[in-house]
Parts: structure tokens; sequence; C-alpha cells
């Protein structure tokens, strides 16, 4: 077996320590130490000074005087003494106090080789002998009990990590439990609106139900009685809007409670309008880009808009008609003016190429195409003359050579007197 200074006890397992200690004792009792023939694990010593107690009892209550924390690992359920800021401390100095008994037991273990060569030459080799084994068990056991506290050290460390995680856990956990608590408990809280069907937090709904004759609680949310008011409102305009849940009818009051800001300024505005509409003496502008009124008590027929000078018809709704009096346009408006000029038009297209028979209440139209002047009306048969229109009855009565002699399309004449009553 090798000297026992020349063992790393850090790398031990304890159960591997005792054993190493043993075989010791059972096998090489006698142990060359510079160069000198020492017995190292033996039953009681004469008189060598020693405690009388085995070195491997000695080494191995050294190992049990300061057991390990028992450590149950980690586990989010766990409730913690320390924190793991604490054991992270404590392992820090664990791990000091372990190298620094090393470095101890190192410093102490040479000076007692040299202490004991002195005794060798100035005492008995015997006394040498008992100062080495004295020195070999403090530093084996010193080693021992530095590889402990390095080990607990280490299972601080670990433990610390775990206590941190576990911590997390636990913290993710109660997170966790709480958000499902929150959600449990707000769709405890939630109602159904009436209209959409959704489930909705309570604060999305009005405190009071639309009107003060609703006699249910609102069961409609805000957004679906806000689209609601708006659909009614283009619907029947400002009279008639009725509550979503019942055939009440909303006021003035409960139409600005319920209806967006939107709604309720166009709604408002056409309730002014209807208001001031109703004034016998009222009127709106017609201009497109000025929406005023004015009463207008003198003259309810003209309206000169102070707000813009736009000038119109109230009576007929329409711009100012210049140099025609209301009935002038009634008369131009409804198309009688223009019937009466095309009829005259058409007369005088007719005129230029017909003739209205001069026969009693006939009138009737005649063209002529050919032949003398001599023309019989088929409508009424009445005979006359197509240059002067003369009666036939009356042509005959003077002749044909005086009639062509006198009448003022024949004759060149216009000195002689026409004594025809044609026209």
């Amino acid at each position: 077996l090798p000297a026992i200074r020349d063992i790393d006890w850090s790398k031990l397992e304890d159960d591997a320590a005792k054993h190493f200690a043993e075989a010791y004792d059972a096998v090489n009792p006698w142990v060359a130490i510079d160069g000198v023939h020492e017995r190292l694990f033996f039953e009681p010593h004469r008189d060598s000074g020693s405690s009388g107690t085995s070195p491997t009892d000695s080494f191995m209550t050294a190992l049990t005087n300061a057991p390990p924390t028992a450590y149950e690992g980690k586990g989010k359920a766990r409730a913690f003494d320390r924190t793991p800021l604490q054991l992270e401390r404590e392992s820090e100095e664990l791990q000091r106090l372990a190298e620094e008994a090393l470095l101890l037991a190192e410093d102490q273990f040479l000076l007692a080789k040299k202490e004991a060569a002195e005794i060798a030459v100035k005492q008995t080799p015997g006394l040498a002998e008992s100062h080495r084994y004295d020195a070999e068990r403090r530093y084996t056991i010193m080693r021992a009990e530095s590889k402990m506290m390095m080990a607990q050290s280490a299972r601080l460390k670990q433990e610390a990590q775990d206590r941190q995680q576990a911590i997390l856990l636990q913290e993710q956990l109660l997170t966790e439990q709480q958000e499902a608590a929150r959600i449990a408990d707000e769709r405890a809280r939630l109602r159904d609106c009436n209209v959409c069907g959704d489930a909705k937090d309570p604060l999305e709904f009005a405190a009071k139900p639309p009107t003060a004759k609703c006699e249910h609680p609102p069961t409609t949310c805000n957004d679906c009685l806000e689209q609601w008011m708006a659909s009614e409102f283009d619907g029947k305009g400002g009279e008639g809007i009725k509550c979503p849940e019942c055939p009440a009818t909303l006021e003035y009051a409960d139409v600005q409670r319920a209806a967006s800001p939107a709604t309720f300024e166009a709604y408002d505005k056409l309730l002014t309008r209807l208001a001031l509409g109703s004034l016998e003496d009222f009127a709106w502008c017609l201009a497109p880009a000025c929406g005023s009124g004015q009463l207008n008590p003198e003259n309810r027929n003209y309206m000169d808009c102070k707000h813009c000078g736009y000038k119109q018809c109230l009576r007929h709704k329409v711009q100012w008609h210049l140099d025609e009096t209301c009935e002038q346009y009634d008369h131009r408006a409804s198309g009688a003016w223009a019937r009466e000029e095309e009829e005259r038009q058409t007369e005088a297209m007719l005129d230029g190429v017909s003739k209205k028979c001069p026969g009693v209440d006939c009138g009737w139209r005649i063209q002529k195409t050919e032949g003398c002047d001599h023309m019989t009306c088929k409508k009424c048969r009445w005979e006359f003359c197509w240059q002067c229109l003369a009666s036939q009855k009356e042509i005959k009565s003077v002749g044909n050579t005086a009639h062509e002699v006198t009448c003022k399309f024949h004759s060149t004449n216009l000195d002689v007197a026409w004594p025809f009553n044609v026209h």
C-alpha cells in the first residue's frame, strides 16, 4: 500500500476511506515515513502518549462528528427554513473553511515531520515514532474533515440552486393559480348581452335600462345599444326611437344617454330643424354651404339670407326668379309657356304652307298643291278664293272679272276699293 500521505482522501467516499484505513491496520501495519519504518494503524499503544484509541476508530469518529445536513431534494411544494441566498453564503463559508483547514493540515504535517526527526536524534526513536503517528493521524483526519466540508459546501450550493428553482416554481404555480382564480371569478361575473349574445364584463352594460318606463334590467351591452340607436335613428328619424328590449319609447335625455356622440349630434340637429321649421315665418337658407335660417315676417315669398346673402323664393323653394312674379314662374315652370311658344311656332310654320278655311266655325287647315284659286273645304264644303279668302258666293255676285280686278292679290291697282268682307 502507498504511504498514507500520498492518498487523496478528498476523492474517496466515506465507506471507501474506512475500508482503506482498516486495510492498513490488517495488511501493512508498518509504513515507511522518510526512510523510517513506522506503524500507522495499530491496537492501543503501550507508551506512545496516544489516547489509547485505534486510529481507525478515531478517523471514523472524526468523520461522524459533524454529519452533513440532511437534504431532502427539490420540490415546488416544500417550505424552506433558509433562503437560497443564505445557503449560498453557507456554502461559500464552508468552502473557505475547508480550504483553510487543508492548508493548515499540510503545514502542521510538515512541521510535525521535522519535529519527529529532531526527536529521533535528541531523544528516542519510540517518541519520534509516536509523534509521527499522531501527526499522520491528525493530518488524515483534517484532510477527511476538509473533504467533508467541501462535500457539504457542494451539497449546500446544489440545495440553494434547487431551492431557487423551487421558489420560481412556487411563484409560477401561485401566479397560475391566481390567474385561474381571477378568470373563474371574472367568468362568474360575466353577463350575456341580449343582442349579440356575448358574455361581457358588467361594466360594459349600462347601470340602468334605456328608459325610466322600462321594467327590465339592462341586458344590452353598450356597443349593441349604440348600434341599435343608430339604426333606429336612420330608420325613424327623430321620433319613435324604441328600447331594444321592450316597446318603450326613448325621450330626448334617454337618447342622449344611450346613443353614441355622433348619433346624438345628428339626432339633436334634426330635432332643432324640425322645431324651427314648424314656425310659420321661419325658413332655412337653401344655399348648400350655409345651413342657416331666419324669420321672414314681412315677405313670405322672398328671403335674403342674412348669413350668406343667398336670395330664394320661399313659395317655390328655389333660387329667386329675377324679372318674374311667382305667377309668371308658375306659368313657365308648369310648361304652359313652352307649349304656347311651341304652338306659335307651329302656327307660323303652318301658315307658310297652308291656310285656315274661312268658313264659319271651321278653321280647317287647307294646303293648295295645284289648280286654280277656287278652293272647296273638304270639312265644311265652304268655297272661297285661295288668294283673298273671299266667299265664292260674293265672287259670283260681282263676277270673276270684277273679282280679279278688285282682289288685292290679283289686282295691281291698289287704289281700287276692296268690296269683299273676308277677313
